[in-house]
């Protein structure tokens, strides 16, 4: 399941997912807990700049059924600018 954004929040939608793929290639649980919490502010904004009203829902959905990917981004330093 996709989903884009056509509004200005598209940016933020963006970090989000990013952000999401990089928790579950975090090896230490401690890196993975950090990005959890950031990731899960990168979601509260997303849900208060009215982007995707379901943004809570795959929230969880994220949490139950971790993604596969490797890659890894430098995302801090964009979440710290929302």
């Amino acid at each position: 399941m996709s989903l884009h954004s056509r509004t200005s929040g598209a940016g933020l939608w963006k970090i989000h997912t990013l952000l999401r793929a990089r928790i579950f290639c975090c090896k230490r649980v401690s890196a993975r807990r950090r990005m959890a919490r950031m990731w899960m502010d990168a979601c509260v904004k997303l849900a208060r700049s009215r982007v995707c009203i379901k943004v809570t829902i795959i929230a969880y959905v994220a949490q139950l059924a971790p993604h596969t990917h490797t890659h890894t981004y430098n995302t801090p330093r964009q979440i710290q600018r929302l």
